[in-house]
């Protein structure tokens, strides 16, 4: 599958979740999904905790509330756009449960505010979106546990049926500008051609590692170099720059104004 920069998908995510219809939250009687390592200065340990001793915080509630958040997208996206292929499923299902969108939906169900924490460290322990998501997790785990897997199931589905198409949709385009593209020139391979000809001694090319570029999350870029010298037509060492979403079209790119400079035909 095509390298995809899922970033210009994201603000039609940020927007759905924003205008979501929450279900109503369920009531757990449980508080340690909501109770922070702060709270009561819990203490860590190498391996695992001493026998007897009582799961104070949220942190092991979150690593199942994860997976169960996990298992149950997968089969929602399954369930609901069986002809996805498997890369197209990866990058819904990540965009989906990522940390910045499990962060809104805490924010939007009002978990934040219930967080038990030190009083010193309040604001920014409710304000961090890492807590808020793990929250989130705890949350759900706490809820398979009280009220069982079809509570779960039902609340998960009423946040994220809607969400689902709004994420394929937004990243359907994406997928068509690359499918478009394939049958582009490779002018890496035809610049590597001509390093590699025989009879041919004194060429060498060079491509430095990609950087990003840009400083608006959703309009990153790629920039790729390429240093291309040729002895026997007096190129020493000569610079060509490409920039692209992806470091395979940035590299093309610069691949292709190197073939250019040397009159290297497509």
């Amino acid at each position: 599958m095509p390298s995809v920069d899922t970033n210009p998908a994201r603000p039609s995510l940020r927007k759905a979740v924003a205008q979501l219809p929450l279900p109503p939250l369920p009531t757990l009687s449980s508080s340690t999904w909501r109770t922070h390592s702060s709270f009561h200065s819990a203490q860590s340990w190498a391996f695992e905790a001493p026998e007897g001793e009582q799961i104070l915080d949220y942190e092991r509630l979150e690593h199942v509330g994860d997976a169960l958040l996990g298992a149950e997208i997968a089969l929602l996206i399954d369930e609901q756009y069986p002809r996805l292929v498997t890369g197209v499923r990866s990058l819904v299902k990540a965009c989906l449960v990522e940390n910045i969108t499990l962060a809104q939906i805490s924010q939007r169900l009002g978990l934040p505010e219930q967080i038990l924490c030190s009083y010193g460290q309040a604001l920014s322990i409710r304000a961090n979106p890492g807590v808020q998501a793990c929250v989130f997790e705890s949350f759900l785990a706490t809820l398979y546990t009280e009220q069982g897997p079809d509570a779960l199931r039902c609340f998960v589905r009423a946040i994220y049926l809607p969400l689902l198409p709004a994420t394929v949709e937004a990243l359907r385009p994406l997928f068509v500008t690359v499918s478009s593209m394939i049958g582009a020139v490779n002018y890496v391979g035809r610049l590597m051609e001509w390093q590699t000809k025989k009879g041919c001694p004194g060429r060498s090319v060079q491509f430095k590692q990609g950087q990003r570029s840009g400083d608006v999350p959703h309009n990153l870029s790629w920039v790729v170099e390429c240093a291309v010298s040729d002895i026997a037509s007096g190129m020493g060492g000569e610079t060509f720059v490409g920039t692209g979403t992806t470091i395979a079209k940035a590299k093309n790119e610069a691949a292709e104004k190197a073939c250019s400079a040397l009159a290297i035909s497509a």
